[in-house]
């Protein structure tokens, strides 16, 4: 919650707001801005391969954009493309494999969800005392506060939630030319690794290591 300028006593209100604040909010605006626009954007894709989806053999996807825009609930319009791909797996109309990665990223935008609706929807807040805006979907305490609510074995790196979405907007759109054009494209784009949300394995688990064949184990390394 924004704190009021105006003096306690006073007749007048101020749109000026402190120079101490202004910088905290133009952070905000930096970080929460780039969040919601690749969410925007990646709803905008879905919507597109869910009207490819529903339209099949027809070329006018305006019926299914046009439910899209109905629902007005992006949780609901991604239940909806979700459902319509369990209906196209039974009817094998659809690559499986295809069907696969939708479902896939579906999840995945699923679970990013919360943490989005944080960043876009909690109140911010700061005081007089400390300018600093606390934004409670990009903190580092966040994962701490709502550790109860989250999956096990799960750590959240906020700074990467935007990443993430621009990454499976570019996904989801390589999957709708595909649901569209099957037969002129090769093979499907690889599932991207999504970095926000990252499974910590019990013990130290598996190290992996670079293949060195063919250099020399004491090879002084420098910049490219």
């Amino acid at each position: 919650m924004l704190s009021a300028t105006r003096p306690i006593g006073s007749r007048s209100f101020s749109r000026h707001m402190p120079v101490a604040h202004r910088k905290a909010l133009a952070s905000y605006s930096r970080k929460s801005g780039k969040v919601n626009w690749a969410w925007a954007v990646l709803h905008d894709r879905l919507a597109v391969l869910f009207a490819t989806l529903l339209a099949d053999a027809n070329t006018d996807i305006g019926p299914g954009l046009l439910i899209w825009d109905t629902l007005r609930n992006d949780g609901l319009a991604r239940r909806e493309l979700a459902e319509l791909c369990t209906l196209k797996k039974k009817q094998k109309k659809v690559s499986a494999r295809l069907l696969g990665h939708i479902l896939w990223a579906i999840r995945h935008v699923n679970s990013l969800a919360e943490h989005r609706n944080q960043v876009a929807h909690a109140a911010l807040s700061f005081s007089v005392e400390d300018p600093r805006i606390t934004i409670p979907g990009l903190a580092k305490t966040f994962t701490s506060a709502y550790k109860d609510s989250a999956p096990k074995n799960v750590v959240f790196y906020p700074n990467r939630l935007w990443g993430d979405f621009y990454v499976l907007t570019q996904f989801v759109t390589e999957l709708w030319v595909h649901a569209a054009f099957p037969s002129e494209y090769g093979p499907l784009p690889r599932r991207p690794r999504l970095q926000s949300l990252v499974k910590v394995r019990k013990g130290n688990g598996r190290r992996s290591r670079r293949r060195t064949r063919g250099r020399s184990r004491h090879r002084s390394s420098s910049p490219a």
